[in-house]
């Protein structure tokens, strides 16, 4: 019987799963109706309007390719479909709902509790527009979304939590099937409990294991036309062939040096031979990449005073062995340590969830349980360890200003990028006033700009995320009149803006429009078609 109500989920591009904390304070990873730990990231659309997630979904991508999703992750908050199915956009959060509700469906079989809120994850590079639109797909999905939590973040949880009862500074290398994060975390055990410190992170949220599989795909169309003389263009049934195989011949690769793939496209059969060493090569590009991300931010944790003890591997695609010999290569004072890889995101999720119902109250049939009856029924297990979680800003945002000095339209960053956040209520604040630009200013426009600058100011590269305009009483406000801007960063990272015009101490009150992803009244709409989908 599980203790708690609230599931850590771990959405991730490739692979998908759910855990959640059992009678003796432990986190367990819920079985999929499969039997299995972890859940494909594919949908499968029928014609008669319902969803297939998983295992079924991913062999269906054989024969139907045009009706099933995948792949979904890196393409959260932007404005274009995942896939498009009998004319209809079906777009990325709507996607991401249905593996969530299949993941969930899954815990409560797995787990005999019902849900009462969930704990997703998000890699730490996420912007506010990313996390936006992971929030919305948990409400597509008719889930009670408790908080976001980094990805590296839930992994040191775990480390921290369950796996080590020693203090560190950890390097956490988290590979997945479609992003990528390096952060530096510290760990401390105390007679309070253990305190959780996001030092610094960074990332690639387009860098994953499916670009290793890209690499393979790509080997093994030179070869099989090579082979076969095949010269006409694969159609999309071949390429989910080709991503097939290539994806088992990545895992095969791991514990063998040498796989050989039976293609068989158009009646057309070949075999074809991939090495390890050929891999390798024809990756490094990538793997480098990630490397560099690392070395950088071990730099800027040994600048801001922090000396990493070892680095922890998280995320399937680190099982690559080509992983683990870069990193003892390049970092070879560095112990490497690897436990459940899959499962530690979700798991260090269910943990954090466990901290949100001891300091906020469990959830239960007759209203929330107090923050002390949670802790005693850890307590009789001997398996209470309170945590306390500091995060990190992990992007910088600003406003587009005009330099005087320069005579150009700049970015001012009000939140840098990897700042401590200290308040009690895990915000981050910050104020700065700016001036209109003529006498008699009618209007003020904000636009707001996310970036991964560590500067006050930066030319502008990017169009906005998120703009608003709001009027002023022009007449009375002469050229340079302050106009106090407030940018508030909540625990789950995402961004609000306010404004205050000081002369008259009137509230700028406006809406903050994200740039792309979806309005609330389209969750909505999405949500109430969604939840009339059949899941399975």
């Amino acid at each position: 019987m599980a203790l708690s109500s609230i599931l850590g989920i771990d959405l991730g591009t490739a692979f998908s799963n759910a855990s959640f904390i059992d009678a003796t304070g432990n986190p367990v990873t819920a079985r999929s109706s499969e039997g299995s730990n972890t859940t494909p990231s594919v949908v499968y659309f029928t014609e008669n309007g319902d969803t297939t997630v998983g295992e079924v979904a991913k062999d269906l991508a054989l024969v139907e390719p045009d009706r099933t999703a995948q792949l979904v992750k890196p393409l959260m908050g932007k404005d274009i479909p995942a896939i498009t199915v009998d004319g209809v956009d079906k777009s990325p959060e709507e996607v991401s709902s249905y593996i969530l509700r299949k993941v969930a469906q899954d815990a409560v079989q797995s787990s005999g509790m019902e849900i009462d809120g969930v704990v997703v994850t998000v890699p730490a590079h996420f912007g506010d527009v990313e996390r936006a639109a992971t929030k919305a797909a948990v409400e597509i999905a008719g889930l009670n979304l408790i908080n976001l939590v980094q990805e590296p973040v839930a992994a040191a949880v775990y480390y921290g939590c369950a796996r080590s009862e020693e203090d560190g500074v950890v390097m956490v290398y988290d590979l997945g099937g479609g992003t990528f994060d390096a952060s530096v975390i510290s760990i401390t055990h105390g007679d309070d409990g253990t305190d959780i410190r996001v030092v610094c992170a960074d990332g690639n949220h387009n860098l994953g294991g499916r670009l290793w599989d890209d690499q393979i795909v790509n080997y093994l169309s030179d070869a099989f036309v090579s082979q076969t003389g095949y010269d006409d263009e694969f159609d999309p049934y071949a390429q989910q062939a080709l991503r097939n195989a290539a994806e088992r011949a990545k895992m095969h690769l791991s514990s063998r040096d040498e796989d050989t793939v039976a293609l068989n496209i158009a009646g057309l059969p070949a075999r074809i031979s991939l090495t390890r060493e050929t891999f390798d090569q024809m990756t490094a590009h990538l793997l480098s990449q990630t490397i560099e991300i690392t070395r950088s931010t071990l730099e800027n944790a040994a600048s801001k005073g922090y000396e990493v003890q070892k680095i922890l591997l998280v995320g399937g695609s680190t099982r690559m062995p080509q992983v683990t010999e870069a990193l003892k290569a390049n970092f070879p004072d560095l112990p490497l340590e690897i436990n459940d890889p899959d499962e530690a995101v979700s798991k260090g999720a269910a943990l954090c969830a466990l901290d949100i119902m001891a300091g906020k109250g469990a959830p239960g049939e007759n209203g929330a349980a107090s923050k002390d009856s949670v802790v005693h029924q850890l307590q009789l297990t001997g398996d209470a360890t309170p945590l306390t979680i500091h995060y990190a800003t992990t992007k910088s945002y600003g406003v587009q200003v005009l330099d005087v000095k320069s005579n150009r339209d700049m970015v001012c960053n009000l939140i840098q990028k990897n700042q401590q956040i200290t308040s009690d209520d895990h915000t981050y604040r910050v104020e700065r006033i700016f001036g209109t630009n003529v006498d008699n200013q009618q209007t003020v426009e904000v636009r707001v700009y996310e970036n991964d600058e560590e500067l006050d100011l930066i030319p502008i590269d990017r169009d906005p995320i998120k703009t608003a305009t709001f009027a002023l009483d022009g007449s009375k406000l002469p050229k340079n009149s302050p106009i106090e801007v407030a940018f508030c960063l909540s625990e789950e990272g995402l961004l609000s803006v306010t404004a205050v015009e000081p002369c008259s101490g009137r509230n700028l009150e406006f809406d903050v429009q994200v740039s792309n992803g979806l309005t609330a009244e389209e969750v909505e709409r999405i949500k109430s078609d969604a939840l009339t989908v059949d899941v399975q």
